[in-house]
């Protein structure tokens, strides 16, 4: 109807016009322009205001009028630059009008666009997987149709437009960051990325799979389609498995639950697989996008090229050499389309590079070639940042130190041609970053990340690390917050000769931040390249200390053993009492990762006398290393419980936890959070050794003690803590599905706050949690996830797991997953035991693994039997009898059960499991 209006408008007032236009001639009006001789020329002032008057009454009546129109309930397509309305659930609507698309599309690949168009509009389509090769066109392919879902005519009419929902997955940050399952409810559910609250709310009130399955019965007509860009991020490199486990079981249950309209798209280089057994990745054969064909490879020039039929003209004839490949055809159009010679001239240097490398170094060198100087400014400011910024931030960094900035609208304009050079791109949130490949960084004449820089790149990238400086986000909430921070020491370690600023940037503030999340590997590279450019001592000490640390937490005994020694030296050249106590307290950490545990035991107890000295030499450095003095008193009770020992190793947690409680006992943030993380981790730690030694009641007492203590505290990393420490007490009530909740929030939480000590500790919960609960799908997923967090000489409860699940899963595959895992434990838990005989633990997993071992013909029963009592009755001192653990022998008793029954046939272990059962009931007094 408005189209109708319009066209009729616009024929009127043509007519009109005509109409005017023929009078005048025909009575001679228009002379009066021409000739000043004219009767009425005096008048013509007079006319013209006039006509103005009456041109004015005439727009406002327009206007007035198109206001009126407006008003009225059309539909209208949206603006190109916009993104389009959300459909609301349930509701049908008539199809828009076809707007253009913002960029060039990727070719019509008919295969490949109809399978993945059919698939989504299926509906319940679950998981769709797309791969192919870095610059390939994935990414264009997939918009292609989530473009047409939006904009074009549906097959039938009155079909449901689904709603689309777009994630890219930043490359600059890490592992750690991508999508998880509270982010799929709230695509789901369409709440506003503003609603921070409300998606934090839900995700402690239930469980993130619980809330899926809500949202899905809940929107269960509404058609959604959710697209994650750079989906390899979210699977391990090698395994190519989710890192998320939760993720797993929520893509399994969109692949199972047909009652729904939801598809997750997933873009990626590598086709995923699925922990456990999950089918979601096996549901649909994968999308593989591979070089154009050749139709389809015009049909990407024309499209790439426009209206410029020079360019499309000289690159449809270099498919061959392009191998089809949508980047370097990016590329070749770009080249062409702002080549100074001609199309022939350029076709022929690129036809002299025979190989695919060969093109591509070309490309890149005379698109670098034609930048004028602020394009090439730019295209170094953003190399520079080595992050995605901001408009504002590249002009900073365009302009010359001292001298008048360019117009916002020149650096603007400059961005712009980077981009339609395919050299940068601009990211949904209006930044731009880089869009080369480590390669073609090399091509483009960029800074080489290691290597020594000259005196401009120098200059830029000090520039740039004082910009990103003043641009990072304070404080930080999550891991995200801190990519400005990284990427700005990485500006300044690129840089060169700006160690003491980086290091400033490390101690003062990345350092605190990652310890916090036990995230700080993230500086392992970075210390590195410091060592031996400190220009001090005492920071060099500083710096190997904390190597040392690194080193240990990787399970690199050898190299942490170097970085402590050398940083003792430092402490012992410098004569400084202080930092020999810190010293030998972390290389005594790091002998207890080993297994070392009687050198570790002796380097805990010289950190102890250090510290114990200060107090007459130095009261004040003696309080300020209270939170040290909590850590020593913890490393000697985990000797003494290693050992069985737990009377001594309860008296020394104890001691611990009093420490915060010491006169002078430092109170700033910093010293807080140590006290504050301490005395909980050991608060739960100790609950757990009073369950060990059959103790409930004590193990609750502290268990509410430490939740009393958590009043007012609203830090995730705490509240992650204790939430795991009150899953395993809930599991040892029987409480399951309590404690599955638990771990879960206690998982969220980790993750939220990317803690991988705690997503191990809690994922090997929750593996327990879902074995007793009798899902052993899921139960196998948790502890596939967990494996990746544990490192060789850490706990062996999650390898245990990891070979008890593949028993469960295929009992009768004749155990080749499972023999193997259960070898590799048995491996570390007799290296272990060579280290220290008096290890309770390792003769216990001994014992395990030969069960296990056992179900497959290998060793014999009488072995773990001997193992399962060793762990009883080991004392270091022969005068002494072991404390009975009547509680852990419960627990072990639960996880034979379990291999028993998963055994063929079952109840081969009978045997064992009534020895410890009789051992249990005599220590336990029944």
């Amino acid at each position: 109807m408005v189209g109708i209006r319009r066209t009729l408008w616009w024929l009127g007032s043509i007519a009109l016009i005509v109409t005017v236009i023929t009078l005048g001639n025909a009575l001679n009006w228009w002379n009066i322009l021409v000739d000043p001789k004219h009767k009425n020329y005096p008048h013509l002032g007079t006319i013209n205001q006039i006509a103005g008057i009456l041109s004015l009454l005439t727009s406002v009546f327009i206007g007035l009028y198109q206001i009126r129109l407006a008003k009225k309930p059309v539909i209208q397509a949206p603006r190109a630059e916009e993104q389009p309305q959300r459909d609301q659930p349930h509701e049908t609507v008539s199809p828009p009008v076809i707007v253009p698309r913002r960029s060039p599309g990727i070719v019509d690949r008919t295969e490949e666009i109809s399978v993945l168009r059919e698939r989504l509009m299926e509906g319940a389509s679950g998981i769709v997987i797309v791969t192919g090769p870095p610059g390939v066109g994935k990414a264009e392919l997939v918009e292609e149709v989530l473009w047409h879902l939006e904009h074009a005519s549906l097959d039938p009419p009155g079909t449901s437009r689904p709603r689309v929902v777009r994630h890219e997955i930043a490359p600059d940050l890490d592992q750690y960051a991508g999508i998880d399952v509270g982010m799929l409810v709230a695509d789901i559910e369409n709440l506003s990325d503003d609603d921070a609250a409300l998606r934090k709310a839900i995700s402690l009130q239930h469980s993130p799979l619980d809330q899926l399955t809500a949202a899905l019965e809940k929107h269960r007509d509404a058609p959604v389609v959710i697209a994650i860009r750079h989906a390899e991020s979210l699977f391990d490199p090698v395994t190519r498995q989710l890192r998320d486990p939760e993720l797993d079981e929520a893509f399994e249950i969109l692949t199972k639950n047909t009652q729904h309209r939801v598809s997750v798209v997933l873009t990626t280089r590598h086709p995923p697989k699925s922990l456990g057994q999950g089918t979601w990745a096996e549901r649909w054969q994968p999308i593989a996008v591979k070089g154009l064909r050749p139709g389809d490879f015009l049909e990407y020039v024309k499209r790439l090229a426009g209206e410029e039929t020079l360019v499309s003209n000289a690159v449809a004839g270099l498919h061959g050499l392009l191998q089809g490949n949508p980047r370097n055809t990016q590329l070749s159009c770009a080249a062409f389309r702002f080549a100074r010679e001609t199309s022939a001239e350029l076709a022929a240097e690129i036809r002299h590079r025979k190989s695919g490398d060969g093109v591509l170094g070309f490309l890149i060198q005379r698109l670098i070639a034609g930048l004028n100087p602020l394009e090439r400014r730019a295209l170094q400011a953003l190399d520079a940042y080595g992050t995605s910024v901001r408009l504002d931030a590249v002009c900073a960094l365009v302009v010359e130190e001292h001298h008048e900035p360019h117009p916002a609208d020149e650096v603007q304009n400059a961005l712009t041609k980077l981009v339609e050079r395919h050299l940068a791109v601009e990211t949904a949130q209006g930044e731009y970053r880089l869009s080369l490949s480590e390669a073609e960084r090399k091509w483009a004449g960029l800074p080489n990340g290691d290597g020594p820089v000259d005196e401009r790149s120098y200059e830029l990238l000090r520039r740039a690390g004082y910009e990103l400086h003043d641009r990072r986000v304070t404080p930080p909430r999550s891991l995200a917050d801190l990519r400005v921070a990284l990427a700005e020491l990485r500006a300044l370690m690129r840089a060169g000769d700006l160690w003491d600023r980086a290091y400033n940037r490390i101690e003062d503030e990345l350092d605190p931040e990652l310890r916090k999340r036990n995230r700080m590997s993230l500086l392992l590279e970075t210390r590195e390249k410091l060592r031996g450019k400190l220009g001090s001592e005492r920071r060099e000490m500083a710096n190997h200390n904390a190597l040392g640390e690194l080193y240990a937490s990787r399970g690199d005994f050898t190299k942490a053993n170097q970085a402590y020694s050398q940083a003792l030296e430092y402490a012992n050249l410098l004569r400084s009492l202080p930092y020999q106590t810190v010293i030998r307290a972390n290389w005594a950490g790091a002998y207890w990762r080993h297994f070392e545990v009687e050198t570790a035991y002796g380097y805990f107890e010289l950190a102890r006398d250090d510290h114990d000295k200060l107090l007459h030499s130095n009261p004040e450095v003696y309080r300020d290393l209270l939170p040290l003095r909590m850590n020593i008193f913890e490393g000697l009770a985990d000797c003494h419980r290693h050992w069985g020992e737990y009377t001594k190793a309860i008296e020394f947690a104890k001691r611990a936890r009093a420490v915060t409680e010491s006169e002078g006992y430092p109170r700033t943030p910093e010293a807080r959070d140590l006290s504050d993380r301490g005395r909980l981790s050991i608060g739960m730690k100790l609950a757990r050794w009073h369950l060990e030694l059959g103790d409930r009641e004590a193990a609750d007492r502290l268990d509410e003690s430490v939740r009393l203590e958590l009043n007012g505290h609203d830090q995730d990393w705490l509240q992650s803590v204790y939430q795991d420490g009150h899953a395993c007490l809930l599991l040892d009530r029987d409480d399951v599905e309590e404690a599955i909740r638990t771990a879960q929030r206690a998982v969220e939480l980790a993750r939220e706050f990317t803690d991988p000590v705690i997503l191990l500790q809690a994922r090997t919960t929750l593996c327990l949690a879902y074995l007793e609960n009798d899902d052993l799908d899921a139960a196998a997923r948790q502890v596939e996830a967990a494996m990746p967090y544990r490192h060789r000489g850490g706990s062996l409860l999650p390898p245990a797991l990891h070979a008890l699940v593949a028993v469960g899963l295929d009992p009768d595959s004749g155990g080749g997953q499972a023999v193997e895992r259960f070898r590799l434990l048995l491996a570390e838990a007799e290296e272990r035991i060579q280290q220290d005989r008096h290890d309770v633990a390792a003769w216990d997993f001994k014992g395990f693994a030969g069960c296990g071992l056992f179900l497959y013909g290998e060793g014999e029963l009488k072995d773990a039997i001997a193992a399962f009592l060793a762990a009883r009755t080991t004392t270091r001192d022969v005068l002494r009898t072991r404390e009975p653990t009547p509680g852990l022998v419960e627990q072990w008793i639960s996880l034979l059960e379990l291999l028993d029954a998963y055994g063929r046939p079952p109840r081969l272990l009978r045997p064992v499991i009534d020895v410890l059962c009789a051992m249990q009931a005599r220590t336990s007094g029944s």
